[in-house]
Formats: C-alpha cells, structure tokens, sequence
C-alpha cells in the first residue's frame, strides 16, 4: 500500500490518531479519513480508473477517478490534487463537494474499508497518464451508460463510487 498510515476518525470526524494503513483495511477495518475525486470532461463524462491487480482491496475493479488517504496535517485539497497526479497523470482544480461515511467489506481479502470519504470534483479535458502500478486501465463513460453499467455488473464496480456518484447527482439537481 502506498502510504503507512491512515488517520484515525470517530464517527463526528475527530481525529483519534494515526494507524498502519494495512492493518487499518484488515478484518472489519478501522474507521479513518479518506478522499475519492471524480473528474468530468467537457462531454459531462466521469473518468473511471480500474484498480491495478496488485491492490489488496478491490483489485482490477472500476473506481472513481482517483482515491485515497489524506495524511495527519496534511491539506484535503491538497492531497487529492498530489495523488490524482501520482494515479492519472493529470492536473486540474479541485473543488470539495461532500463526505460520506461508509463500511465495505472485502472477503477475498479478509478485508474492509471503513471510512468517511471527503467527496473532490474537478474538470479536466487533456492527457491521461496513468500510473501502471495504480491503475490497470481508465476509460470516460457517460452518466446513463455507467448507471447502466453498474446495474448490470455491480460486482465490477466499487461501492464508494457508486456513493459518490449518487451524492453528486443529489447535489448537482439541487
């Protein structure tokens, strides 16, 4: 896993401190503090990243455009912006949206996420260049055809983007 730690939440939030990030993911999985950002292109699109193999959760499965794990002082912006460069390649601004919490877990892997996700949104038209050992692939789908998509085979796709992606449709007919 790319960072060594995660940050420790209750349910309102609060710091509580700081813990291994892969032992934060075993068994029911600890509650801490994560981010996942959904860039759209100038066609309304989503991009999708698929998760690379080497993932311990959700490996090969199709997620938002980029997340995971602010660290303890460090800016949520920020963060997201650092790591959807390191994941996609890419460069765009960032605007929080939202959190949610959320509890998944992951069988295959004795694992689970456990987290309150910070919702980013951005826009980006360019070059896609994605890390190979991030992500397996990406693709920009079309909110119909995604929704469709995941009706069809939810398996394939990972319950924090279809949470997200619902609480962006919520907010954006506000």
């Amino acid at each position: 896993m790319d960072y060594q730690k995660v940050i420790l939440i209750n349910q309102q939030d609060q710091v509580l401190g700081e813990m291994d990030k892969l032992r934060a993911h075993q068994g029911n999985g600890a509650l801490h503090r994560a981010f996942t950002i959904l860039v759209f292109n100038s066609q309304g699109q989503v991009l999708l990243q698929k998760r690379a193999a080497s993932k311990f959760l959700w490996p090969l499965i199709w997620e938002t455009s980029c997340s995971s794990h602010q660290q303890l002082n460090e800016d949520d912006t920020i963060a997201a912006q650092k790591r959807l460069r390191l994941e996609m390649g890419i460069e765009c601004q960032l605007d929080y949206l939202t959190n949610f919490y959320y509890h998944a877990p992951w069988p295959q892997a004795n694992g689970a996420e456990h987290e309150i996700c910070y919702i980013f949104v951005g826009h980006y038209d360019g070059l896609i260049k994605p890390n190979e050992l991030e992500v397996a692939d990406y693709q920009w789908l079309g909110a119909e055809e995604l929704q469709e998509k995941i009706k069809n085979q939810p398996q394939d796709y990972a319950p924090w983007l279809v949470e997200a992606l619902d609480i962006y449709k919520l907010t954006a007919t506000e």
